[in-house]
């Protein structure tokens, strides 16, 4: 589902890389910022740091996602 989430803006063309696109999270996650998220929670989900970026940097196959999801 994050990964869904995250890649939508690049599925629909508003932008080439995830971290351009500003109403995202995914920047957020990734730096050293403070921020409201909960980074460790969505992290975790990933294990490392540099799985979460290196999963969000694979083409993801978002129609077996939606099928999934029954959208």
């Amino acid at each position: 589902m994050i990964l869904y989430i995250h890649n939508n803006p690049i599925q629909h063309d508003f932008v080439k890389k995830l971290k351009d696109y500003p109403w995202s999270s995914y920047s957020s996650i990734i730096l050293d910022k403070k921020s409201a998220i909960e980074k460790d929670k969505v992290i975790y989900q990933f294990d490392t740091k540099e799985n979460f970026i290196d999963s969000h940097q694979q083409k993801i196959d978002s129609i077996a996602i939606e099928k999934w999801l029954n959208i």
